[in-house]
Formats: structure tokens, C-alpha cells, sequence
């Protein structure tokens, strides 16, 4: 029991060191789980198990003055060497994180997610003004009738400029059907055809890495065209903006407890270590039983010889003093 009570007690530490750091787990059912519910569980069994072993043992055998200081003193001892090693160590902990998530990491974090912030705004701007400049009735009607590369004057507004896209939309037997007027610049790129029925005015989201695209529908002279401009973004750019901001909830929430952490070393000790030392205290009431025991058959024949009966004799199961004692008092009742 004491072996499975440590594992448990390791294994849920771990998962609830890591809840409580991580801005995803924190705030969940399952933070409150690893971080409360389960760590309280756990304390409560071991509780349980030395109320019922302290209970079960007043009961049989009775209370024993011996018993109960010897015990005292073992648990005086456990406190002793366990609490003020949690607080310590809690302590360095506390100490080195404080000393790591400080204001100026959450400052640096949030001034880098509006750096990027920014650069998705001037990314958007720029796409904004190729829409307006090209995607509007008059400038496909000419292109209709005068084609010309697009792609250089796109990208003298937006270097990244990768693909265009430009289709009529017709009516063939009551479904909509999409025909190309110009697909232009890296196919690759294209949006699939299958895809044109979502197209709607503004940035459109497809589920797709490294590109921003832009939709425009225009309507003119009893036309109906569906435009699509997509542009690259900067090599990895999406994880790192993802990757800012999963840091910087991350450092919010060391915001939130760093009030805490001069708490931290006390929180975990009652939560992770107290059960394992129940464990220790009910090891200890038992051997404090097995220690006492031949202190109480000792008790029980001399309080015969008290009433004149000398013919009970103790068995010695060991070499220290006690069994010396026993020894003496066998010879003793033999000489009587």
C-alpha cells in the first residue's frame, strides 16, 4: 500500500505540475481533476486507512501509554523531516520561476504577438488594395477584352502576390458552373474549383499553411464573377504566431499565480506528500503495536506474579533488552 500510495502520488504530481502551468489545462474540467479532485482522493484513502488501523488496534488491544508516546515521537520526527524539506524545496522552486516568468517575458511576449498582429494587418492591407484596384467590373471587362499579365502589376502592391483567380459565373441546366477568365501565376496555388461555391468578399480561410487568400464576388453589366487573389506569407510564419500566442497564455497564467508561489511548496506537500506520509504514520502505529506488545505480556506476567500465580513463562523472539527482561523474569518465576 505504501509503494502504490508513492507511485500514485508521483504520477499525479507530474500531471498536475504540468496543469498547472499550461494555459490549455488550467482552465479545463480535467486541470481541476489532476490539480484537486484526484490529489484529495488520494489523501483521504490513506487517512482512511490509518483511522481504521488506530481504531481497530484501541479496540483489540486498548490504549497503551508506551504505544502512544513512542508513536508521537515518530510522527514528531516524519513532520519534522518531511515538512520543512517540501517547504524548502518549494521554496527554490517558487524562487527560480519567479525569477524566470517575469513581467518583462510577458511584455516581450505580448510586444512580439503585435508584431505579428501587425504584419498580418499590412498583409491584409495590401491584398485590400490589390481587390479594390483589380477586382471590380470595368478592370476584368477591359482584361476581358485586351489580356494582359496581371501577376507584375499585382506584385509591385504585394511582392508575395502568388495566384489569381478570375471565373464568370454561368448557368448550365440550373446549376452554377464556373468559367475561367484568368488563372494566373503559380497554380499550386490555385483554390480548387470545388471551393468557389465558399467564396465570399474579404479574407477567406480554407484550412491552408502559408498562404493568405482574399475572395471578391463582382457583379456587372447582368455579370456574376467570383475573384480570388492568394498571396504567400513569410517562410513559417503561422507556427511562429501560433507559437507566440500559445506562450503568451502561457505567461498569463504564471501572472495569475505568481501571488501563489510562495505557497507552492506547502500546496504540494499536502496534496502529493501527505499521503505518502499517512502511509509512513500508519507503518509507524503498527510497529509502535509490535514494539509494545512484549511490553504488555512483560506487564501481564509480572501482574500474575503480583496475584501469586508463577507457573506463565515469556517466550523471547529477539536479542535486545526486552527479551532480556523476559529472560529474568522466567528465571525469577522459576526460582519461585
Amino acid at each position: 500500500m505504501y509503494v502504490l500510495v508513492l507511485l500514485l502520488s508521483w504520477m499525479i504530481a507530474g500531471t498536475a505540475f504540468q496543469g498547472v502551468f499550461s494555459a490549455s489545462l488550467f482552465k479545463t474540467r480535467l486541470g481541476i481533476l489532476f490539480l484537486v479532485i484526484v490529489p484529495v482522493s488520494l489523501l483521504a484513502l490513506p487517512a482512511w486507512l490509518l483511522y481504521g488501523v488506530i481504531s481497530q488496534s484501541l479496540q483489540r488491544e486498548g490504549s497503551s501509554a508506551a504505544r502512544l508516546r513512542l508513536f508521537l515521537v515518530q510522527l514528531a520526527l516524519i513532520f519534522a523531516i518531511s515538512l520543512p524539506q517540501a517547504l524548502i524545496i518549494g521554496s527554490f522552486v517558487s524562487s527560480a520561476l519567479g525569477s524566470w516568468f517575469t513581467s518583462d517575458v510577458s511584455l516581450a511576449l505580448s510586444r512580439a504577438r503585435s508584431v505579428a498582429d501587425l504584419y498580418e494587418e499590412e498583409r491584409l492591407r495590401d491584398m485590400n488594395a490589390v481587390s479594390d484596384r483589380f477586382f471590380n467590373g470595368l478592370a476584368i471587362v477591359n482584361y476581358r477584352s485586351w489580356p494582359r499579365d496581371w501577376m507584375s502589376d499585382i506584385r509591385s502592391i504585394d511582392v508575395l502576390a502568388a495566384a489569381c483567380q478570375i471565373y464568370r459565373v454561368v448557368d448550365r441546366n440550373g446549376t452554377a458552373a464556373y468559367e475561367p477568365v484568368m488563372e494566373s501565376g503559380d497554380s499550386s496555388r490555385f483554390l480548387s474549383r470545388t471551393n468557389l461555391v465558399f467564396v465570399r468578399n474579404g479574407q477567406l480561410f480554407f484550412d491552408e499553411n502559408e498562404v493568405y487568400r482574399w475572395g471578391q464576388l463582382v457583379r456587372y453589366s447582368n455579370e456574376t464573377y467570383v475573384c480570388v487573389y492568394t498571396s504567400r506569407a513569410a517562410p513559417g510564419f503561422f507556427e511562429a504566431r501560433d507559437h507566440i500566442a500559445s506562450v503568451h497564455e502561457q505567461t498569463g497564467i504564471i501572472d495569475i499565480l505568481d501571488p501563489f508561489l510562495p505557497w507552492f511548496g506547502l500546496w504540494a506537500y499536502i496534496l502529493f506528500c501527505l499521503p505518502t506520509v499517512c502511509m509512513v504514520l500508519t507503518l509507524s502505529w503498527r510497529f509502535s503495536c509490535s514494539f509494545t506488545a512484549p511490553l504488555r505480556a512483560l506487564q501481564g506476567v509480572l501482574e500474575s506474579f503480583e496475584e501469586g500465580e508463577s507457573g506463565i513463562r515469556l517466550v523471547p523472539h529477539s536479542q535486545d533488552e526486552i527479551s532480556q527482561s523476559a529472560q529474568a523474569v522466567n528465571r525469577l518465576a522459576s526460582k519461585r
